[in-house]
């Protein structure tokens, strides 16, 4: 692990002293903790995003799909 020197206005700094002290945790722990969490958030939103983007592909290739099956398939 590296160490990381950090300056934090004095509420903040309060509030990972007392989560910190709270959860019987290091410091450290409290950080890395939300750190992680804060990277699991990102993601997430990236992989949302990505969905969104993928579905629109998904509705215009099935669009694109059903005229070409409807030209190709005789009706019965």
């Amino acid at each position: 692990m590296s160490a990381v020197t950090v300056r934090l206005p004095e509420t903040l700094s309060e509030y990972l002293n007392r989560r910190a002290q709270e959860g019987n945790e290091t410091k450290t722990q409290v950080v890395i903790s939300a750190l992680e969490c804060l990277r699991r958030h990102e993601r997430e939103k990236l992989m949302e995003e990505g969905y969104r983007a993928m579905g629109e592909l998904d509705r215009a290739l099935a669009e694109a799909d059903m005229g070409a099956g409807a030209e190709s398939i005789p009706e019965w």
